[in-house]
């Protein structure tokens, strides 16, 4: 995802410096912008809310099951987002 963010801010910048008669040069800088996504972190790791370790408690019918037991599995949906800022040469 985050190479065809990269292709479409070119065609993007392709397309806006065309109505002033300018070309896209090669681009200076590439970074992928952290976001405020509660599920990135800080893009270091994937912090997942919710998630559990080893030592949480299991309820499986008003039973507890321990963390060594893990009965339950659950999955969830999440939304994964991500930016990247791009910053071209004019020629």
């Amino acid at each position: 995802m985050r190479i065809l963010a990269i292709k479409a801010a070119k065609e993007k910048a392709d397309y806006l410096l065309a109505a002033i008669g300018e070309e896209t040069g090669q681009a200076l800088k590439v970074n992928e912008v952290n976001s405020l996504n509660p599920y990135l972190g800080n893009g270091s790791n994937l912090n997942v809310k919710g998630a559990r370790n080893e030592n949480t408690n299991y309820f499986v019918d008003g039973v507890k099951v321990n963390g060594a037991d893990k009965a339950v599995v659950t999955f969830k949906k999440i939304k994964l987002r991500s930016s990247i800022y791009v910053k071209f040469e004019i020629k």
